[in-house]
């Protein structure tokens, strides 16, 4: 995609609503995915907003996906650019190669990360990580079911 900057914000309509994510930066660690995190904020599709309002809201969930594809797929269009706040920290994440295989409930090969940073393993899944964003790229029709009703159509272990 020609032109994408950090700080771009895209609008997902869905059934008549729009949401709102923001490209933060793209991951060499993570195949050179565009990281990008998903407001807490809908409105009705033909609802006046701030782009200033939409980056106020909470932050329901960061990923990596590609923006190119969900320009090309329509799933997602672009409105306009807001720098990321000052000090902004680019999130860290964690990841399991064991979502390949259904019959694992718990994963002892957990690895994290921070956007362009080395990866680290640790194993066991722990509470100091478990609140951690779940790595890996996520198709643009995922990210759209994801924000129409909240859940990772990921199956990850604990």
């Amino acid at each position: 995609m020609r032109g994408l900057k950090v700080g771009d914000i895209f609008e997902v309509r869905i059934d008549g609503k729009s949401q709102f994510i923001q490209y933060l930066a793209t991951d060499k660690s993570c195949l050179n995915g565009h990281v990008i995190r998903a407001f807490d904020y809908e409105i009705e599709s033909d609802e006046a907003y701030s782009l200033e309002e939409i980056i106020k809201n909470y932050v329901k969930f960061y990923t990596h996906t590609n923006m190119q594809a969900g320009v090309k797929l329509k799933v997602w269009k672009k409105v306009g650019n807001i720098p990321l706040e000052g000090g902004f920290d680019l999130p860290t994440f964690r990841h399991t190669e064991d979502t390949r295989d259904p019959s694992i409930k718990k994963s002892y090969n957990w690895h994290i990360w921070k956007v362009n940073g080395p990866t680290k393993d640790i194993g066991e899944l722990t509470q100091d990580y478990g609140n951690l964003s779940v790595g890996g790229l996520t198709h643009p029709l995922d990210i759209v079911k994801r924000l129409e009703t909240g859940q990772d159509v990921m199956n990850y272990p604990l």
